[in-house]
């Protein structure tokens, strides 16, 4: 299931479902990524999932370093593959990760731009669509309209380990970071409020505040 908001409200919202969970947000704002292939954080390992070097940029308003996971990238396999993404491998295993992806939405439908999450090297997740660029386009903080989304998966049955993201919108620019939110609670914990899916895997796509600063879309 998923749905679209301002990650002010979002982040509140991933914090709240934890906490009623009875469980506790670590939170992971990332800086260092120096140019290797692998970037061990402590509880996770941040990877491209295509084995490329993790260069990080700021963007916009975010306040951790982004990565660029553009479909159209430099990766083996066709547009859309969860090569093209990110992979996030932790030592502990988790019920629910939430991160930002920016630029999302803004081009290249042909005829949607999609988001995709795979969990624990399942089968794809769609998490969001977009036909138009309207459809990325959320009021952030100050009220303005920006193209930025945090995503979050949670599970109430069981722990997952390992975490895949990936767009396929053919051209458009596409990043992906900043702060890494992840929890564990007990199975079966996830408040009544948050709607699962059958398979018991949470989808929630929210937009987070990008300012005026826009990336130029490829």
């Amino acid at each position: 299931m998923t749905s679209v908001t301002g990650v002010p409200a979002g982040t509140v919202a991933f914090d709240s479902a934890v906490s009623a969970a009875g469980g506790s947000v670590s939170i992971d704002v990332w800086a260092g990524l120096g140019g290797g292939t692998s970037s061990d954080r402590g509880d996770y390992v941040l990877s491209r999932t295509n084995g490329a070097a993790l260069f990080g940029e700021a963007y916009g308003t975010l306040p951790g370093l982004v990565i660029d996971i553009s479909p159209d990238g430099g990766f083996d396999g066709p547009n859309g593959t969860p090569a093209s993404g990110l992979t996030f491998s932790f030592e502990t295993p988790v019920t629910a990760v939430g991160f930002a992806v920016a630029d999302w939405g803004t081009c290249c439908f042909n005829p949607n731009s999609a988001l995709f999450l795979s969990i624990d090297d399942g089968l794809p997740i769609l998490v969001a669509t977009a036909s138009a660029e309207a459809d990325g386009l959320f009021a952030n903080a100050a009220g303005e309209l920006v193209s930025e989304l945090f995503i979050a998966a949670f599970s109430d049955a069981g722990g997952f380990s390992s975490v895949k993201v990936w767009g396929d919108g053919s051209g458009e620019a596409l990043y992906a970071g900043s702060a890494l939110r992840y929890a564990l609670f007990a199975p079966g914990e996830v408040p009544v409020a948050v709607p699962l899916p059958a398979g018991g895997v949470l989808m929630l796509a929210a937009l987070a505040a990008l300012g005026a600063v826009r990336r130029r879309t490829r």
